[in-house]
């Protein structure tokens, strides 16, 4: 398999906020229209030789949920919260906001 991109973090950051403030075009928040998903195992999802087996449910209620308990408490931070993030910024780019 080959490497994936170099990503500078500062330049995520940059497209992140002007995605963040398009989308506000559309209001200061959103409703999603989903809250169940399909989870593909992370040591399948970047497998394209393969069909992914074992998926699982998982819940953007959730995964927002996490994501304020670490806005509201910044102790809480983990790295698998770019991951609740992903979860929600799928969505939301699925909805076609803004």
């Amino acid at each position: 398999m080959s490497e994936g991109p170099e990503v500078p973090l500062a330049r995520l950051r940059e497209v992140t906020e002007l995605l963040l403030a398009h989308a506000e075009r559309a209001g200061a928040s959103v409703t999603l229209e989903h809250d169940l998903f399909w989870e593909v195992p992370p040591e399948q999802r970047h497998d394209p030789g393969h069909e992914p087996t074992g998926l699982t449910l998982g819940a953007l209620s959730e995964s927002w949920a996490q994501l304020s308990a670490m806005a509201d408490d910044p102790d809480r931070v983990v790295g698998y919260g770019l991951v609740w993030l992903a979860d929600v910024l799928r969505a939301l780019g699925h909805q076609s906001i803004g």
